[in-house]
């Protein structure tokens, strides 16, 4: 019982680190678009469709979901294979360093949908952009 709540605690402190996490990359899109209006302007001048502008702020946004998922991953894989023996010995835990357990998988996928939702501003805003709003001096 004690594990289970253990769990599930970690469980709550994972859900808040994701969401902190997605806040930040959604605040960090919306700034940098706001940076890069100049250049997505002149994405347009040059003939880029606005769906093709919005999607490319969507890639970024699941490219960034993808390298912190890896990162998240090798970290994780690295440290079990590091301690995995003082675990045992200390908590009587017996952990395995698998790559992706079939459990995980709802648990990336949920990853990239809120990486997805959280892009959906910062490109619906690329979208928008007007050619003389971007071109403008400022």
């Amino acid at each position: 019982q004690l594990i289970a709540k253990a769990e599930a605690a970690f469980s709550l402190l994972a859900a808040v680190m994701l969401l902190v996490a997605m806040l930040g990359m959604g605040a960090s899109l919306l700034s940098s678009m706001r940076e890069r209006e100049r250049e997505l302007a002149l994405l347009r001048v040059l003939g880029a469709r606005p769906w093709l502008i919005a999607g490319l702020v969507l890639l970024e946004a699941l490219l960034a979901a993808s390298l912190a998922l890896a990162l998240a991953l090798l970290s994780l894989s690295g440290l079990l294979l590091i301690f995995k023996d003082a675990l045992l010995a200390e908590a009587g835990l017996r952990m395995s360093a698998q790559w992706i357990r079939s459990d995980e998988i709802p648990l990336i996928l949920a990853v990239y949908a809120c990486a997805f939702l959280v892009s959906l501003l910062p490109a619906w805003r690329a979208y928008r952009i007007s050619l003389q709003q971007g071109l403008m001096d400022r």
